[in-house]
């Protein structure tokens, strides 16, 4: 199988490679929201950022798109190359094995412009897959690392068939607990989606210093996912986000914000009012937001995103990711990792790129 490797820099890179990069999310069926070309858009929408450092590796067959490895190149005494945005992970169809192959050649080809690789929450499989092909190839790898896990719900079996399988003590308290918010009055939720979202957005944003977060000091949303977050709210396509509100008597007390794409409904960040926890409005907001991704068409899985405490006693499942670390077998490469190995490196260690901070929310205890 005769496969080509390029690499495609800097800032316009994205959209040159849009097109095959649309075609791979379509003929991955291990692809998931975190490889969808809009979120590596988003996480760059700032292109003053570091979006000149990209490094898209294209893998053809005959001309055609079968695998892609997005990477950002992170400069200093160790030059890094990272996934390009959280999760972004391997895209790849057909023989994967061959496309790792192919990948960790061009790698190895080129070890003169890079020291160390770091690839943060691949799916396992993938990571062996690519962790073989550069063992191969010569390249020497770290064991893979657990990196983050996600919890989740298959909704096979409707609303009705969920709450079958969830414990007697869960379906117990479930009722009594999302209802205690209506104490304080008329409680409604309202969906904003498509053009409304954008102005609801702000609205979102204004929950933030009255929410749980801020009551753990965790009062602010990094600015660069506040960014990312409205650039896929202004630019709706593979990844459509909604944004939910609960009101009581009219006003808003908590708010999720969601990402539906390609059949799974990503539950990203709530907000609740942290002066009504008493009666429990972050619960009632989650029951709202699962009967929601229950009722969306074609919905097949609902994301939690991370596996908080709160997020596995909803969950029917939790899936775990690793990372993959690699060294480059040139002289600058073999020194950093004997460096790394003497835990005495030759410079400041520069981590990879911050996952979404939903990733690593402690739980809402309303």
């Amino acid at each position: 199988m005769n496969l080509t490797v390029s690499c495609t820099s800097g800032a316009g890179a994205i959209g040159q490679l849009r097109a095959d990069w649309q075609a791979l999310m379509q003929a991955d069926d291990e692809a998931g929201l975190f490889q969808a070309v809009e979120m590596c858009e988003a996480w760059h929408a700032d292109a003053g950022l570091d979006a000149a450092q990209l490094r898209l590796l294209l893998v053809q067959h005959d001309a055609q798109p079968v695998g892609l490895l997005p990477l950002l190149e992170q400069g200093g005494a160790t030059r890094r190359w990272v996934s390009a945005s959280p999760r972004a992970g391997l895209l790849a169809c057909g023989d994967r094995d061959a496309v790792c192959r192919a990948l960790a050649g061009w790698l190895q080809r080129q070890a003169g412009r890079w020291d160390q690789l770091l690839l943060d929450d691949l799916r396992p499989a993938a990571a062996r897959r690519l962790q073989a092909a550069l063992m191969q190839h010569g390249l020497a790898t770290e064991p893979s690392r657990p990196g983050g896990e996600e919890a989740f719900i298959r909704t096979d079996g409707g609303w009705a068939g969920y709450l079958a399988t969830q414990g007697p003590h869960f379906r117990h308290r479930l009722k009594p607990q999302t209802r205690k918010i209506e104490r304080l009055g008329p409680v409604t939720c309202r969906r904003h989606a498509g053009p409304q979202a954008a102005s609801a957005y702000d609205e979102f944003l204004r929950l933030e210093p009255r929410s749980w977060k801020a009551a753990q000091d965790d009062t602010r949303l990094p600015e660069r996912e506040r960014q990312a977050f409205r650039w896929l709210i202004e630019h709706p396509g593979s990844v459509q986000p909604e944004l939910l509100f609960l009101d009581v008597a009219g006003q808003p007390v908590a708010a999720m914000l969601s990402l539906a794409h390609a059949g799974c409904y990503h539950l990203f960040v709530t907000y609740f009012d942290d002066a009504l926890r008493a009666w429990y409005p972050g619960r009632r907001m989650f029951l709202e937001a699962i009967q929601h991704g229950f009722a969306l068409p074609g919905t097949v899985e609902i994301s939690f995103v991370g596996a908080y405490p709160f997020a596995r006693a909803w969950a029917t499942g939790v899936r775990s990711h690793v990372q993959l670390q690699a060294w480059s077998s040139s002289w600058r490469g073999r020194l950093r990792r004997w460096a790394s190995t003497r835990q005495a490196p030759l410079e400041p260690t520069r981590p990879p790129p911050v996952p979404l901070p939903v990733l690593q929310q402690e739980q809402p205890h309303a």
